[in-house]
């Protein structure tokens, strides 16, 4: 049993409060108990710092009679027993003596003695200031844990006030609360405003000047009918820029790059392939659960459809170093990191903590983080394989056969030159590895366990890295000059490959077996989910001939329609992208250290209304934006007052009020100049071709530095929501970048027919979204003519009103 503690009461208010001596023992608690158990106690054994050693705490009455590792409490029940606390102070032969340094005084000895024989006497007042939590125990969670808000069934919420009438049930639970806050919302968005918010929130991109001069028209008297407001929702939601936009978003979040990371940072040149999966699901409204499934498992849910191999690209996200010799090593922090976003982006739990020990704050144990991450144990990275289907393929077979036949003189030289080079480029390769690695890459894969094979297969790329530079391994001369005519040859008419996409799998039907360590000890685990959610069921695992299944059985239990995050999570990411800020707003963290929810029966009213229409994302959407909550002016007229009631905007009294983000500052520059090009999806381009940001190669080290600078994702963690910073490089990217400068001189040409308050009117209307006041057109009228047109065309393009959202 454990020892000394130290400081938690002398922080704690109230416990200086002087309590009568106790009849039975003659002692003060704080005056001559508490003091002793502060001093050689609470280090080892309290809430305040963190520790029970031996699975004891010793900061309250419940907490003293709490049984420990051994089975046995401090303070036995049982008034006839020597309590185990006496026995350690006494330093008992067989049980470890407390505190461990030294012997207490003797009297100081006597006084706990005295206070245990009378009972221990611990007193209320002192109790809810001391620990009002039952410990929890190394290796477990305690009941309280278990009725942590987030983990609990999803609520049936109920419209309860009679009086409200209005019709989004968004709307009754925002106003309700409103109102037992005593705020009144703000008044509706101007139409013009509104326009553009819902447009960017679900496009990324700035409404046309043509539909923002029909919306305007179809208002009345300022307001906007709730059917208009329907038919425009509608048709956003059914434009192919809302998977732009939305993709863009859970790109963030699962940390998607075109590129390895670390310091060589090599390009993936399939990684898009994901990118327009997740585009193209987001467009064709792909049930959020299909969604989730398939990115972990479509290998082993729907093993052969081609059309949703690229989500397996979800697993290929790992940041990869080439030349990393410690491929044991490197695999495991791959392992890790999958395990980490998959529990920050679907459960919204942080559990990387767990790591290395149990959460000293979450129930989450570290048992819980290598059980979940045994799902993915058996995972392995093949080569790229086809993007065509099976004809396509069988065509190109034929076609190569047909090529080798009347080329296999020249291939067969070919080989015979190459010999010596592959030669020394895999010896070289292999060199460069520890003895235990280098084994395993000499050693036939068929005589391999299933983690040497993951390990030696990440090992080998490097080994493949070399073969795709063999250049470097002839002596320079004639042999190299003769090798590389004669490749050069062959390749001219070499048939063309198919298109490829990087995919994962498993490298078998048998997973490795998972381990942790434990106090210096390794502990087997099996896949399991963390203990505080075991209230379900757990996983079924059904291995496939050629996969383990686990990740297929990981995948069904995350989508269960009774499965109490997944759903929540998801809608309170929804809302905060829309909103601004999350029910919670710390969107990756449910945990006991993230933030409660400011709405709980609205968010899992949604939720349940998310599942039971399937799952669909637009439906939910559509509900969001079209309420009252969504719509209201980013202003009050009682701003003052109503920011001292409720800073943060939780309880909605205003309008979502937000910069935009660096895609969609660049790609409005891009419209703003007639100059956006609207393909969609393919291979990355550079940012000369004028395609949507999206498209633009993500780096992970060398990143593009418009995006950078304003705050885009940098693929190298997840991202549930952007930062937005101001600096100056902004201001001068802005003000003197040569797309700024292209813009403006696109925005000035296509405003240039006309009188001048015509052309004012079509800078303001492309460039801001809205018409231009009479009083914009009176002091910007001299600019109007000329050089001055574009110059005013710069100033807009630059201006808050652009780059934010009201």
């Amino acid at each position: 049993m454990p020892a000394t503690l130290l400081f938690l009461a002398m922080a704690l208010p109230g416990l200086a409060h002087q309590i009568p001596v106790n009849p039975a023992s003659g002692l003060n608690f704080d005056q001559d108990v508490l003091p002793l158990l502060r001093e050689h106690c609470f280090k080892c054994h309290s809430h305040a710092s963190g520790k029970s050693k031996g699975g004891v705490m010793l900061d309250s009455a419940n907490a003293l009679r709490e049984p420990g590792e051994s089975g046995l409490a401090p303070i036995e029940k049982n008034p006839t027993t020597q309590s185990l606390l006496l026995k350690v102070i006494h330093r008992e032969e067989g049980l470890p003596a407390m505190p461990p340094t030294k012997p207490l005084a003797p009297e100081h000895t006597a006084i706990l003695t005295r206070w245990v024989e009378a009972g221990a006497p611990w007193p209320a007042v002192n109790t809810p200031q001391v620990s009002s939590t039952k410990a929890r125990k190394p290796g477990q969670i305690t009941n309280e844990d278990r009725k942590w808000w987030s983990v609990q069934p999803l609520a049936q919420a109920s419209i309860s006030k009679p009086t409200l009438t209005r019709q989004n049930p968004i709307d009754f639970w925002v106003l309700e609360k409103l109102l037992a806050n005593q705020i009144k919302p703000a008044e509706a968005a101007d139409p013009a405003l509104w326009l553009r918010r819902v447009t960017y929130d679900l496009t990324g991109l700035p409404p046309k000047p043509d539909a923002v001069t029909s919306f305007l028209a179809n208002c009345s008297s300022g307001k906007i009918s709730t059917q208009e407001r329907a038919r425009v929702v509608d048709q956003l939601l059914a434009s192919p820029g809302f998977g732009e936009k939305w993709g863009r978003l859970w790109l963030d979040l699962v940390r998607y790059a075109d590129s390895d990371g670390y310091r060589a940072d090599e390009f993936r040149p399939n990684a898009w392939r994901y990118r327009d999966w997740v585009v193209k699901a987001f467009n064709s409204d792909l049930p959020y659960d299909q969604f989730i499934r398939l990115q972990l498992a479509a290998d082993e849910l729907e093993p052969g459809n081609l059309e949703n191999a690229p989500a397996l690209g979800y697993l290929r996200l790992g940041i990869y170093e080439y030349n990393q010799r410690d491929s044991a090593g490197q695999w495991d922090t791959i392992l890790d990191e999958i395990t980490d976003v998959t529990a920050d982006s679907v459960l919204g739990l942080g559990m990387a903590c767990a790591r290395c020990h149990d959460h000293k704050f979450d129930p989450i144990l570290q048992r819980d983080y290598f059980a979940l991450r045994a799902y993915f144990a058996a995972l392995s990275w093949p080569e790229a394989t086809p993007a065509v289907n099976a004809s396509t393929m069988s065509e190109y077979n034929a076609t190569m056969a047909r090529w080798r036949a009347a080329n296999q003189d020249k291939l067969n030289k070919l080989e015979e030159m190459e010999k010596p080079a592959r030669k020394k480029a895999r010896d070289g390769a292999i060199e460069k590895f520890p003895p235990t690695t280098q084994t395993l890459l000499k050693s036939e894969t068929s005589n391999l366990s299933p983690r040497d094979r993951q390990v030696r297969d990440l090992a080998w790329r490097q080994v493949d890295y070399e073969y795709d530079h063999l250049e470097n391994h002839f002596p320079a001369g004639e042999t190299r000059e003769k090798w590389r005519n004669l490749k050069l040859e062959l390749d001219a008419t070499r048939p063309k490959s198919p298109e490829m996409m990087s995919v994962a799998a498993d490298i078998g039907p048998v997973a490795p077996p998972s381990q942790f360590m434990r106090r210096g000890k390794s502990e087997a685990v099996e896949p399991a989910t963390p203990v505080l959610l075991d209230r379900l069921p757990p996983p079924i695992v059904t291995s496939r001939q050629s996969s383990s299944g686990r990740r297929a059985a990981l995948a069904q239990w995350l989508t269960r329609p009774d499965h109490p995050l997944t759903a929540r999570v998801a809608v309170n990411r929804i809302w905060a992208s829309l909103m601004g800020t999350g029910f919670v707003s710390t969107t990756s963290d449910f945990g006991t250290l993230g933030d409660k929810p400011s709405h709980p029966e609205l968010l899992d009213l949604l939720a349940n209304d998310f599942m039971c229409q399937g799952w669909h994302l637009k439906p939910l959407i559509r509900q969001i934006v079209l309420s009252e909550a969504y719509g209201r002016s980013s202003s009050h007229p009682q701003e003052a007052a109503c920011h001292q009631a409720d800073p943060e905007n939780r309880l909605l009294w205003r309008g979502p009020f937000r910069r935009l983000t660096a895609e969609e500052i660049r790609d409005s520059l891009l419209v703003a100049g007639s100059m956006l090009d609207k393909t969609i999806g393919g291979p990355t381009v550079d940012a000369t071709k004028n395609r949507r940001s999206l498209y633009l190669p993500a780096k992970r080290n060398n990143r593009d530095l418009f995006l950078a600078s304003f705050d885009a994702a940098d693929g190298v963690i997840s991202t549930p929501l952007r930062q937005n910073t101001t600096t100056v490089v902004q201001t001068l990217l802005l003000a003197n970048g040569a797309l700024t400068t292209r813009a403006a001189a696109g925005l000035a040409n296509h405003a240039g027919d006309g009188t001048p308050p015509i052309r004012i009117e079509r800078l303001f209307l492309t460039a801001l979204g809205r018409p231009a006041t009479p009083a914009e057109i009176s002091t910007t009228s001299d600019f109007a003519g000329g050089t001055g047109l574009q110059d005013l065309a710069a100033a807009l393009l630059q201006s808050n009103a652009f780059l934010y959202l009201d």
